[in-house]
């Protein structure tokens, strides 16, 4: 596996630092001759970060990536143009942004970048001084670009604000942003500093609808939308840890609140703008990987996805057993369920670093290999016209290079994923017995006896647990029923539907708080006698109630929407 060692970790910071946040300005700056050029910046930038400059070793590993990197996210048909900023163009749709409802981008701009810029990376130096390289790393990936999204300026300056996240990689193309691109830079040149060629992991967890539509109330429905979004953090730790956050090409992680929050708590970082709101994954990844690994790889990332649920499944069920002794070796019968249940499927296809490649040659054999080898005419003709425009006048021209192969390699690996799915070994597992209400497909008692003793104990389930919503009257559930039944009520909060249903009357009384206030005390009072129905989720239209101040509207929101109706 890739070394832990300080300097791996200290070469994708100045990877990562190889083109600087503020880069088109600094492109600015270079074409007026007014600095030492944005590449420098950039390298001035990581020294503060790591505390030492670029390794001579590292100049070549950090161009070719870079090179290759820009074949992927940019087309080698660009013009000569100044590098002014004149527009930005949204990275899907391409619809060009309105700067004004940002205040513009005005002539001081660029100063008021770079000065921002070098106090929040000397801050991110002086927090990080004794913190290992890879600690730095991750802050840099996950904090600098939060707190510079958050700067407010000092009067008279205009702060750049959500634009650090769409300044392009080139201005020729303002359709990329460069954090993007430093994301790819890195983790490319990490795969060629580990000697290495690249390639792309897919990696795929289900059953997704079926599991999500099992459900009896609302806290179903989210939580198993929220644990499929937590395996999957789970099935990302190995590459994280090991390799970094930018080697995930898919889903954008710096987006995950769930993901921020985890990476934060799990190396100590502050600030990284995980807010309060659930922000969660969807249930497959796409990964650029040292090739040399990536079946292990894959493989350690299904290790560690089965094992995470696995655990939760047991630490549910033990707590069943524990309040009804009856069921005595249901957390044993949860586990079994939980691997037969869980499908995990993973491909992985070479992608290319070459310099240089020529239509159908054998990096772009190798990479196609899905489609007998070839590349796609459109794709072919696209590399034909780069390498001849790349020979001719306008030596500005991207040269076709592994990077622009991206679009066949990914085709490869999804097929490959797709036929794993429809392949996948299928673990037989007897169910017998009693089934699930909410799944109706797995067994709810861990042993053979008569049905209506299964019953009994599941009604004396109801009567201890019940008045808690843990289980409902005339309800069983399996164990990975009980695993999402518990996770959507305790681990993650979400209204009922009475709860959604109550909130109109809700808001109505709390608009008449000092008309009704007699009869809301008697409400408060009552539910008093019973906890949990005065502890319901607040929805959004009601948290100016909660926190308001007031101790009685705030009391009255959270009485459960159930005992209203």
């Amino acid at each position: 596996m890739p070394p832990a060692d300080a300097p791996y970790w200290a070469f994708k910071v100045h990877a990562y630092l190889h083109d600087p946040p503020d880069k088109p300005f600094a492109l600015l700056a270079e074409r007026r001759q007014e600095d030492g050029g944005h590449a420098k910046w950039a390298e001035t930038l990581a020294s503060k970060l790591t505390g030492h400059g670029r390794e001579p070793a590292w100049e070549a590993l950090i161009t070719r990536a870079d090179h290759v990197a820009a074949g992927a996210d940019r087309s080698a048909l660009l013009p000569k143009l100044s590098p002014e900023i004149k527009e930005l163009r949204h990275p899907l749709s391409g619809q060009v942004i309105d700067l004004g409802q940002f205040g513009g981008i005005g002539p001081t701009a660029r100063d008021q970048a770079k000065v921002a810029l070098e106090a929040e990376i000397d801050q991110l130096a002086r927090e990080m001084a004794s913190a290992d390289p890879r600690k730095r790393f991750f802050a840099l990936w996950a904090v600098l670009p939060h707190r510079l999204r958050r700067r407010t300026g000092t009067a008279g300056q205009q702060e750049l604000g959500v634009l650090w996240d769409w300044l392009p990689a080139e201005t020729r193309m303002p359709n990329h942003p460069i954090a993007l691109h430093q994301t790819l830079v890195s983790a490319l040149g990490a795969v060629l500093y580990l000697e290495a060629e690249p390639a792309l992991l897919s990696f795929s967890i289900g059953p997704v609808q079926q599991f999500i539509a099992q459900a009896k109330r609302t806290s179903d429905l989210w939580g198993g939308s929220a644990l499929l979004s937590h395996a999957l953090r789970a099935a990302l730790e190995p590459i994280v840890e090991e390799l970094g956050p930018d080697h995930i090409i898919f889903p954008a992680l710096r987006r995950s609140s769930l993901f921020l929050k985890w990476l934060a708590k799990a190396h100590g970082l502050e600030d990284t703008g995980g807010g309060t709101d659930y922000a969660g994954l969807p249930n497959c990844f796409l990964a650029v990987v040292p090739g040399s690994v990536a079946s292990d790889l894959a493989e350690r990332c299904e290790r560690s996805v089965r094992d995470w649920w696995a655990t939760l499944a047991a630490k549910h069920a033990r707590e069943l057993e524990t309040e009804v002794p009856e069921l005595a070796g249901f957390a044993d019968m949860a586990v079994d369920q939980t691997k037969a249940f869980l499908q995990v499927s993973w491909g992985v296809s070479p992608w290319s670093a070459a310099a240089n490649i020529q239509p159908n040659d054998d990096a772009c054999r190798s990479v196609a290999w899905a489609a007998g080898g070839h590349l796609s005419p459109k794709l072919a003709h696209f590399v034909t016209i780069g390498q001849e425009i790349s020979r001719g006048p306008r030596v500005n021209a991207y040269r076709p290079n592994g990077g622009t192969l991206y679009s066949a390699a990914y085709d490869s690996v999804q097929r490959l994923l797709d036929a794993t799915k429809r392949t996948r070994p299928i673990l037989p597992r007897q169910e017998g017995g009693l089934k699930c209400t909410l799944c109706g497909q797995r067994s709810v008692f861990p042993g053979a006896i008569e049905f209506w003793r299964q019953k009994e104990v599941w009604r004396t389930a109801y009567k201890k647990l019940g008045e808690r919503g843990w289980v409902r009257r005339g309800e069983a559930l399996c164990g990975v029923c009980w695993t999402k039944r518990l996770f959507g009520l305790r681990e993650i909060q979400a209204p009922s539907t009475g709860e959604v249903a109550a909130t109109p009357f809700k808001a109505a009384v709390l608009a008449h708080f000092h008309e009704l206030e007699r009869d809301v005390d008697e409400v408060i009072d009552a539910v008093a006698q019973h906890p949990t129905w005065g502890n319901a989720f607040v929805v959004p239209a009601l948290r100016h109630a909660k926190r308001s101040g007031h101790t009685r509207r705030e009391r009255f929101a959270r009485v459960a929407g159930e005992v209203l109706l």
